[in-house]
């Protein structure tokens, strides 16, 4: 057995006679006053619900459940719910949820969307850290009805703390290996009678790299974050409330832009040269500059909530802005050969109105308005060296460069009602009717402006989405419910056009639809100490969205069909008060359909990686793993110098496909996480000692196939261990 296998299955082995021993200690004691499961609040439905009582497949976090999971920002998130994976390529990091996603995230979006106190977060670039927040909730499966376009894969829903009008706060200092340096800061109190304020701080900065870079000897894979929030919360009475909030966020770092061999490849090719070479660590480059991937976000929001009589009132105004640069040495040699450098700016405004039905209302309904405005522009997209040259007939020591700006404009109406049908039985009606406009316009540069490359092009996509549900309560702790919803992800035009801005070169991406079909249901036994929820989905798409790399970029085209069918399941037991187990569980098989148009990926005899058109009909979608499971174990241990809390956290995920033709299978990995914790008997002071990836498992987050150079593997964190300490006021 190999050493990180028995470092793993030893640890695997200490935890659960760890926790066993415990259990069997404590169980005389607190048998009789086990506690039963807390419940979190989700807002699934735009309205404010318990988990259980919501007839959608939600996987809920509080803060106490992100405190025992260690998740710091959405980066965990993979690690906590089965089935999603994040796709780290270049400056963002999109989503995959249930095998639903898109890479191409520039001017397009993620297929699951995020939105953190009801505003919608458009740029996934940068992790998002979870210094201040209340609760997470992931919903699955198509949500475009509440939430709006492109929202096929589900909602990422983050909940942030309100001010208070009492001091209070708190700050963690950690550090780690690495010499991985964290700070968090959160500190609230009240300004006058009505109007209380607080701030966030949030501080990371990691600066021995996970390798090297054996061209230059520099280090590899560092990052640093800060990320600022502050919330100004106004009560005008008992009935209206404002708040305001403002971000900041800076990232810097390299995962993702790094050109390396995937995980099993060993080997990349070299296009000077016409031989394969090495590179000796797993976490080594060899490029002839540094590659990284600096992105800036910020933004403001003001939320207003009122009453009209009986009825709630809502308004959400918001603007966001995001910077991201994108540097690579895409032959991945320490010669200058294939450099591209990506410069992106956009920014975004939305408006959004809600009315609520009355709280005592037999149907609960939610109707509203949504407009999005969102324009940017790559200025340049610039590919050098020689090899830019070669492929896109330049000048010699000219780059090929792409200048585009474009524009989404969006209107939609909206409205959900729910309402009882027969004894214990409600049926959920929900509708959405929206208008995309898109303009893009540029040219390309070869020396001089390209002759015929410049022009300007728009469209326009109406689309309804529907969402019908059928729930039956048949126990106050047991619902079943059958659901079908219609979504729909907008269609586009792509920016990085090669051979240019009109319609004959560069038509428009068609617009994925999904009819997606789920049945569920939701369960708490033994005095809400055992909770069991189960769901059975399936997908149809019609014209999914695809990225390809079309030489050097990435670009979208249009599979004709594609089916997913699968199983959540979800366990979570506190058999005794100190004693909280979980388990999560999803299975998925998703295949295209029909695509007749594939990019077929092969090996040549000289190595390189060799794409051509062919059938990939039958085969696996991308960044979806067949199956995926987690499990977790938390152990809270009173004594007279405080408490102890003993956590570890198990996550295993299956092999999945980088290709349409399923060439490279990323191979099924499985991580645990630790961690000990101590609180003081005052609740003030605490000190955690905490490791993740503890059994140094080599795996890759994301795959890019670069042809001809090889399946390039983005990596996941190897070992990470520190300890971080915190005071509480």
């Amino acid at each position: 057995m190999q050493t990180k296998e028995a470092i793993l299955w030893s640890y695997r082995v200490l935890t659960v006679a760890i926790l066993a021993s415990r259990a069997a200690v404590a169980a005389d004691d607190t048998a009789g006053a086990s506690a039963g499961l807390a419940e979190v609040t989700v807002v699934a439905q735009r309205r404010v619900e318990g988990s259980q009582a919501v007839p959608i497949s939600v996987a809920a976090f509080g803060v106490e459940d992100l405190q025992t999971l260690r998740a710091t920002s959405t980066d965990d998130l993979p690690l906590m719910v089965p089935g999603m994976t994040m796709q780290p390529t270049a400056a963002s990091a999109p989503i995959f949820l249930r095998g639903v996603g898109n890479n191409n995230t520039s001017n397009v979006g993620s297929a699951v969307l995020i939105f953190i106190d009801g505003v919608y977060y458009p740029y996934q670039s940068g992790n998002l850290p979870f210094n201040n927040v209340a609760s997470v909730e992931v919903d699955k499966g198509p949500q475009g009805t509440l939430f709006g376009r492109n929202a096929t894969g589900g909602v990422i829903q983050i909940t942030t703390r309100d001010p208070q009008f009492t001091p209070s706060g708190s700050i963690d200092v950690g550090y780690g290996n690495y010499d991985t340096t964290t700070v968090n800061v959160y500190a609230t109190t009240g300004l006058t009678d009505k109007l209380a304020a607080d701030v966030a701080v949030y501080y990371l900065n990691q600066k021995d790299g996970w390798g090297r870079n054996v061209a230059t000897g520099g280090e590899v894979f560092t990052e640093k974050n800060v990320a600022l929030r502050s919330k100004w919360l106004y009560r005008v009475n008992d009935d209206t409330s404002m708040r305001l909030t403002w971000d900041y966020l800076t990232s810097e770092g390299s995962v993702g832009t790094d050109v390396r061999p995937a995980v099993g490849r060993g080997f990349l090719f070299n296009e000077i040269t016409g031989e394969t070479f090495t590179i000796p660590g797993k976490y080594d480059v060899n490029s002839n500059y540094p590659p990284s991937a600096p992105v800036r976000q910020m933004g403001a929001s003001l939320r207003l909530d009122t009453r009209l009589g009986d009825l709630r009132a809502v308004s959400i105004t918001s603007w966001r802005m995001m910077r991201s640069s994108f540097f690579i040495d895409y032959d991945g040699t320490p010669l200058d050969f294939f450099d591209v450098f990506i410069f992106n700016q956009r920014q975004a405004q939305t408006q959004e109105f809600q009315i609520l039905s009355p709280d005592d209302s037999k149907i609960s309904w939610v109707g509203g308005l949504y407009f999005y405005n969102d324009r940017g522009k790559q200025d340049p997209f610039s590919f050098g060296g020689p090899a830019g040259s070669i492929v896109f007939r330049a000048p010699e020591g000219q780059p090929f460069e792409i200048f585009n700006h474009d524009r989404v404009t969006s209107y939609a109406a909206f409205g959900q009602a729910t309402m009882p049908v027969a004894p214990d039985t409600n049926l959920t009606l929900g509708a959405r009717y929206t208008d995309d406009q898109r303009y893009l316009n540029g040219y390309t540069v070869a020396g001089n402006i390209v002759p015929g490359s410049a022009g300007s092009q728009s469209t326009q996509f109406r689309r309804p989405t529907y969402r019908i549900i059928l729930d039956h309560k048949l126990t106050a702790d047991a619902m079943l419910y059958a659901s079908y919803n219609k979504g729909f992800n907008s269609g586009y035009f792509n920016q990085v056009a090669t051979r240019g801005f009109t319609e004959a070169v560069n038509p428009a991406v068609k617009p994925e639809i999904i009819d997606a079909y789920e049945v569920g249901t939701k369960t708490e036994w033994l005095d809400h100490r055992l909770r069991l929820n189960a769901s059975l989905f399936w997908y149809d798409y019609k014209n999914l969205q695809q990225q390809v790399y079309e030489g050097a970029a990435l670009v979208t085209v249009n599979a004709a069909a594609a089916r997913f069918k699968g199983i959540d399941l979800d366990v979570e037991a506190r058999p005794i008060a100190a004693l909280t187990l979980a388990a999560g569980l999803e299975l998925l098989e998703a295949k295209f359909t029909t695509y007749h148009n594939a990019p077929i990926y092969s090996t040549g005899v000289n190595g390189a990686l060799l794409s051509s058109p062919g059938d990939a009909s039958g085969d696996y979608i991308p960044y979806a793993p067949r199956v995926g499971y987690n499990v977790r174990g938390s152990y809270d241990m009173p004594t007279s110098i405080g408490d102890f809390a003993t956590t570890a956290t198990l996550a295993y995920t299956g092999p999945w496909y980088a290709d349409p033709g399923d060439y490279y299978e990323e191979r099924a990995h499985t991580l645990v996480n630790v961690s000990e914790t101590w609180t003081s008997i005052n609740g003030h002071f605490k000190a955690s000692l905490w490791a993740k990836n503890l059994g140094q498992t080599h795996y890759d987050a994301g795959i890019n196939m670069l042809a001809p150079i090889a399946p390039v593997g983005n990596p996941g964190a190897p070992r990470t261990y520190g300890i971080t300490v915190g005071y509480k006021f």
